[in-house]
């Protein structure tokens, strides 16, 4: 059973459908097996509003009926569940490091992966290798299922150019990026809506969506991989910001600017760039930082001598974004392996004892639970969260509209 905050609540006024449906659709997701009866009592809309919304979606092969659930007063209710092939999308990471093409369900089931690995992402290798891996997912899924493929979801870091020296490639092949309209070259040769997202945005959005154990609707979200990020969660909504880049941390400054000598940013200590630069000068393999096996041995200590560096950095990030946004949670992901990744979060909290925190009321830590394919799953989740998410924004101009159209109608009758 779950609770929703008020501002979760459905309506019953007319003009407000587009909402209420999403808010099913989106309850749906996190409860699976949830009944009609629950979502009524949920979103405070009436059972023949929930019935309408559902027989719809049933109808239209969004929803499917899972078992009579039995042993509760009264009659068994029937669990609603999502219909894998109600909908498909296509997630496209590029990545420092990798790129990955991925085929999302609409349960968030995904059905096809490819990762190729790279030194470095360029364009003329790129994008030949999306547009083919597109094709043959678009053969795979076959003419009908294609009909239910809503579009592209790209996730891929911003400003590459920026930050050259953080990467050992030239200059000339990091520039190439910038003449390369990725969302229209993607939609030319698939045929698909294309919606692009910030890479660590778009982990940070898997984080809210897909994990079913997150009930936080309020937290700042902190990626830590080859570059650190960032992303917001405020009131269930994901927060893009006004250029699409909220929550950079990575430029997030460490220090003030001392006798004219600029501080360096959080992207150079406490990004994964650097121990990867450790283990590559020590013989060691980097994908090891990027999987799901415990580090041991050298890499481990490797790991642990850049931890205790990296950990005071992100401490005082934390600090300054939760003095601004007063998060009820931080939440921690990134590529490494689970028990690095816990074992930094430790170093975290160790090192925020050690900052000025009056007036402060430090939110509690949760280690996120996708990893890796935070970012790619992400990014196939885009053109779901487009579609079939709650739009609250749409919904407050309803609101909007409506009590403009009144107060007209007001003023007419008074004159």
């Amino acid at each position: 059973m779950v609770s929703l905050p008020k501002r979760e609540l459905g309506s019953n006024q007319i003009g407000l459908g587009q909402y209420n449906e999403r808010l099913i659709l989106s309850l749906v997701r996190r409860e699976p097996g949830i009944a009609k009866a629950e979502l009524a009592r949920i979103t405070k809309l009436t059972p023949q509003t929930i019935s309408v919304i559902v027989n719809r979606f049933i109808e239209d092969g969004f929803i499917i009926t899972g078992q009579k659930q039995r042993g509760k007063v009264g009659k068994p209710s029937t669990g609603l569940l999502l219909n894998p092939e109600g909908a498909f999308s296509i997630g496209v990471k590029i990545g420092r490091r990798s790129l990955d093409v991925i085929l999302m369900a609409f349960d968030g089931t995904i059905t096809q992966r490819n990762i190729t690995y790279h030194n470095f992402p360029e364009p003329a290798k790129t994008l030949p290798a999306i547009e083919e891996e597109i094709t043959r997912l678009k053969t795979l899924l076959g003419e009908e299922k294609c009909q239910r493929l809503i579009g592209v979801g790209l996730a891929a870091p911003g400003a590459l150019s920026s930050w050259s020296h953080e990467f050992e490639t030239s200059l000339e092949m990091m520039a190439a990026w910038q003449d390369v309209d990725l969302q229209s070259e993607i939609a030319s040769f698939s045929g698909l809506p294309v919606s692009m997202m910030n890479d660590v945005s778009a982990a940070c959005l898997a984080e809210l969506s897909l994990n079913k154990a997150r009930h936080s609707q309020d937290f700042l979200y902190i990626y830590v991989g080859t570059f650190i990020g960032g992303g917001i969660v405020m009131n269930g909504k994901l927060l893009s910001g006004f250029s699409g880049n909220a929550a950079s941390l990575a430029s997030m400054p460490l220090g003030t600017v001392n006798n004219g000598e600029t501080p360096s940013q959080l992207i150079s200590r406490a990004s994964l760039r650097s121990l990867e630069k450790s283990l590559n000068d020590n013989g060691h393999k980097i994908q090891s930082l990027h999987g799901y096996d415990a580090l041991s041995g050298e890499v481990l200590e490797l790991f642990d001598k850049w931890a205790d560096e990296a950990a005071p950095a992100i401490a005082g990030a934390i600090v300054n974004a939760h003095a601004v946004l007063d998060s009820e949670m931080i939440v921690i992901d990134g590529t490494l392996p689970a028990p690095q990744l816990k074992s930094l979060i430790a170093k975290v909290k160790k090192a925020l004892s050690d900052y000025d925190l009056t007036g402060l009321q430090m939110p509690k830590f949760d280690q996120g639970k996708i990893g890796y394919e935070a970012r790619a799953l992400g990014g196939a989740f885009i053109p779901v969260y487009a579609h079939f998410a709650p739009d609250r924004d749409v919904f407050l101009k309803l609101i909007n509209k409506s009590q403009q159209i009144g107060q007209s109608i007001l003023s007419a009758k008074i004159s």
